[in-house]
């Protein structure tokens, strides 16, 4: 399992080398090695208990043969030698993947440098070989307890090594070009070693469909989950930690920096209102930008039947994060210094003659007085054309903003179980605007600029 990339300071899960003889290939090949042990195909489902075997006998056999005998005989079909001590630890006990990754290239380019008629027969060859490798595993590791059992025998292969299994299938498969896509179970190990952290059930539950085992192990080496949100009263099917608000205990929040400003209400900034109404009567919608020298807000008109409409970056945030405002159309000044300056830092992604740059966003834009409800109304009919003329929508979140950019898995994680990404209006504003720009702990960063977490692995191993 030491192939896959793990958070930084966490230690792969020890997977033990319980075999006792090497594999040895003949007649049949992969399929053929248990013929070749003398084991029946009664013995392989499981009945007599495993052909009378000891437990410790049949899972020695198992190992050798669905994990360093499917690594061999993968790999000799196109001449790329192995042995199981080449993913072996130098201490002999454990077992290392570590190699896997070059002998995998190695494969790869033997395949590229074939004729047609050899890179047919290596692709039937690999392809059988993953075919009976996905059965076995999806007979034996489906179960509740990701063992299950055979005519009321138990599949006596630990969890660790039942893990590595499902492993190597998913990167052999992942590893070839034109690969077929394989059904492989999941582990209850990994699924309790991101339970014991704190994770969210539902997160984990969405994870388990969405991510392959290598999402799952990444996930399981870090020491707590993204976020500073306690999912001990979550369920599997809703997290109460990042849904549950309510007008009367809302509480608007100020940045982690904030110590120039009180907490009163006298930092609090209000837009002006009534120019809100009125630009929305005229057919328009505002936009704001925070002018620190007049310690003062400054709201334009957009209307896009206008000339000199005003460049503007959308904001798009979750109410949970606590830049929301149910009883008043203000935010904390030191809110409104932050989101200037996160808007500014975005100019070399968008065409703006303005500095600062204005921004529209909803706790200032969309009035929410009882008596201006129409006027709420208004507004939110018109948000498809606020985040369609966007020159950028910005996309501020907690999770996101605590992750710095350079890791392709942490940012990909931290983009995967925001809260931002939970919630349906947020996929209509990202797919309206025309860039969608996502705010990590030091820049933000396009979204196209984000690479998916299953490339980056592939890459790694290709």
């Amino acid at each position: 399992m030491d192939h896959f990339p793990l958070p930084k300071g966490a230690q792969p899960i020890p997977v033990p080398n319980n075999t006792v003889q090497e594999y040895s290939k003949g007649d049949g090949g992969f399929a053929g090695y248990p013929a070749r042990c003398k084991w029946s195909p009664e013995d392989l489902k499981g009945e007599n208990e495993f052909g009378n075997r000891q437990p410790k006998d049949v899972e020695a056999f198992f190992q050798t043969w669905l994990y360093f005998g499917a690594i061999i005989e993968f790999l000799s079909v196109a001449n790329v030698s192995a042995t199981i001590a080449d993913f072996i630890h130098p201490s002999k006990r454990l077992v290392s993947s570590k190699s896997l990754p070059s002998k995998l290239r190695r494969l790869n380019k033997q395949i590229s440098a074939g004729s047609k008629e050899q890179q047919r027969q290596w692709h039937q060859g690999t392809t059988a070989i993953l075919d009976e490798l996905s059965r076995f595993l999806c007979h034996y590791c489906s179960g509740s307890d990701s063992i299950s059992e055979a005519n009321g025998t138990a599949w006596p292969v630990s969890e660790e090594i039942s893990m590595s299994m499902i492993a190597l299938a998913y990167t052999l498969g992942k590893a070839t070009p034109n690969s077929s896509s394989y059904s492989l179970p999941t582990t209850t190990l990994l699924r309790r070693c991101i339970m014991q952290t704190g994770w969210c059930p539902m997160d984990v539950q969405r994870m388990e469909k969405d991510m392959a085992i290598d999402g799952h192990y990444y996930t399981a080496g870090l020491s707590k989950p993204l976020g500073n949100l306690s999912h001990e009263n979550c369920s599997s099917v809703a997290c109460l930690a990042s849904s549950s608000m309510s007008e009367d205990t809302y509480v608007v929040k100020h940045t982690d920096e904030c110590c120039d400003f009180g907490h009163g209400k006298e930092n609090f900034i209000e837009i002006e209102v009534k120019l809100v109404v009125e630009i929305l009567k005229a057919g328009g919608f505002p936009v704001v930008s925070w002018i620190a020298s007049e310690n003062k807000l400054e709201v334009k008109e957009f209307n896009a039947d206008k000339d000199n409409a005003p460049t503007y970056v959308a904001i798009s945030h979750v109410w949970a994060d606590g830049m929301g405002n149910p009883i008043a159309n203000s935010l904390p000044r030191c809110q409104l210094v932050r989101l200037q300056r996160m808007v500014n830092n975005i100019a070399p992604h968008i065409e703006s003659p303005d500095c600062p740059i204005p921004f529209w966003i909803d706790t200032l834009c969309i009035p929410v007085a009882n008596h201006l409800k129409e006027y709420r109304a208004l507004s939110i009919r018109r948000m498809k054309d606020i985040y369609e003329y966007a020159s950028a929508a910005l996309v501020i979140e907690s999770q996101m903003n605590s992750i710095p950019w350079g890791d392709a898995y942490d940012t990909s994680l931290g983009i995967y179980f925001s809260n931002w990404n939970r919630r349906l209006w947020t996929f209509q504003e990202g797919m309206l605007t025309q860039k969608l720009m996502l705010q990590f702990a030091d820049r933000a960063i396009d979204y196209r600029e984000e690479h998916s977490f299953h490339d980056e692995h592939k890459k790694s191993i290709r």
